[in-house]
């Protein structure tokens, strides 16, 4: 009964959907089952991926993931969205097929026993435990990359889909997966401006430009560009001079003392830096980021990496709300700190009263940083992605942050910045002072 259903239900492809409806749909076991979209904005990327989930999910009896970056995007784009011919996302699922819809799990369960779940990247345990056969990335350049990270083990046991769609978001993830699907054979690759679909009519380009839509913008949403990404970002002009500088790098192996530093996050998500200082540079020689675990966890790890490199711990810097308590019995994040450490190993770092003046700070510091390519290549990912937040009424960019995967982690480099600036200013003024009184 259901190989009957017409499909896609609700639905008619457009002509430059047509190559990549015909990759999905072939069954070629020898075929590397990856997609990779870069289609301009409203050129139906959801509504043609979701059809085609549903279309798999009807003929094939699994588990299948449709992820967003955000909560508030799945709100938007399958919940709230609505098209011009009044149809909701739920409304491409045949009646004859469904079973039911769990908006607790935010689940459409099938009558066959398949089932498609609604996820986000920024909550990566929601997304780890189950064995997807189909995975579609919605808005990849937006998302966590670390997601990816996560399933790819899954994926490429089974041989199963990964599909990828977006506009782009600056060099990123998105743009690196975008470079290795176009130059290698079995994988599907397609790159669509308006130009190439006419959906968008150039008179209403114009319209957006005499609205105050910038023209970097309109390069990024309409005509898919990867080269604006420095307009918005507040670090990416910093970090792609690092990367030509050669300052992006595998870092010498060096037995100098290391610096700690933590950053803490409400849901438990914690992450290290470890930093290493010669006489021309701070060397952030790795990164380690993990969550739903003791702080304990963390000092054994450090602990142990330290261990196998040979290298010995000089300090450990900790933010502004290490002192608090999650219960009175327990002891803070600092307390525990100078528990198993030194007490004057462990430094406190004063929460500041100007954003702003931090990330001046970042920038002057940066110039004097380098990465390790491979041990710190998602938190160099945060650095590069840290952008301004945009406002799609009036068309600008704000002077404060956009909170996505990016933000927590590039924001908190501010506590490293402060406190080498301090260290720093504390070292010129004593030295002024000393070179005063000796005259």
């Amino acid at each position: 009964m259901v190989k009957k259903i017409k499909l896609p239900h609700n639905l008619e492809y457009r002509v430059y959907q047509t190559p990549l409806k015909e990759y999905m749909r072939s069954w070629d076991w020898f075929k590397w089952k990856r997609a990779v979209t870069k289609w301009h904005r409203r050129a139906w990327k959801d509504k043609t991926f979701f059809n085609l989930t549903v279309e798999a999910a009807i003929w094939d009896v699994w588990g299948y993931a449709y992820i967003l970056p955000t909560y508030a995007q799945w709100r938007k784009i399958i919940w709230d969205s609505i098209d011009k011919n009044w149809k909701k996302f739920k409304d491409h699922i045949p009646t004859e097929a469904l079973e039911s819809c769990n908006w607790t799990e935010l689940k459409f369960i099938l009558k066959n026993g398949s089932f498609i779940q609604i996820l986000w990247s920024d909550k990566i345990d929601t997304i780890r435990w189950t064995n997807w056969k189909w995975v579609i990335f919605s808005e990849y350049a937006y998302q966590n990359p670390e997601v990816w990270d996560v399933l790819r083990p899954i994926l490429a046991e089974n041989w199963w889909w990964a599909v990828f769609n977006s506009t782009p978001n600056g060099k990123n993830h998105f743009y690196d997966l975008c470079e290795t699907a176009r130059i290698r054979d079995r994988r599907f690759y397609q790159s669509l401006t308006v130009d190439d679909t006419w959906v968008i009519s150039k008179e209403y380009i114009q319209e957006e430009r005499d609205e105050w839509m910038t023209e970097e913008k309109i390069q990024q949403e309409y005509y898919v560009s990867f080269d604006v990404w420095a307009i918005w970002s507040y670090y990416a002009d910093l970090m792609n001079k690092a990367d030509n500088e050669w300052r992006i790098t595998e870092l010498p192996r060096l037995f100098n003392p290391v610096d700690i530093y933590f950053d803490l996050w409400r849901n438990d998500s914690t992450s290290v830096r470890f930093k290493q200082n010669d006489w021309q540079f701070y060397n952030f020689i790795h990164y380690y980021e993990s969550s739903w675990k003791h702080i304990s966890k963390y000092f054994d790890y450090i602990d142990n990496y330290l261990n196998e490199k040979w290298l010995q711990l000089w300090q450990l810097f900790f933010p502004h709300d290490s002192k608090q308590k999650r219960i009175e019995s327990e002891k803070s994040s600092y307390e525990r700190a100078t528990d198993r450490y030194l007490a004057h190993k462990v430094h406190y770092i004063e929460r500041t009263s100007s954003v702003q003046k931090d990330r001046d700070r970042v920038r002057e510091m940066l110039p004097k940083c380098r990465f390790d390519k491979d041990s710190c290549k998602q938190w160099i990912r945060c650095l590069e992605n840290y952008h301004k937040k945009y406002d799609e009424k009036r068309k600008v960019y704000l002077d404060k942050h956009d909170h996505d995967w990016a933000s927590h982690w590039a924001d908190s480099f501010r506590y490293f910045a402060v406190s080498e600036k301090n260290e720093e200013n504390d070292y010129n003024d004593n030295f002024i002072s000393d070179v005063s009184g000796a005259v």
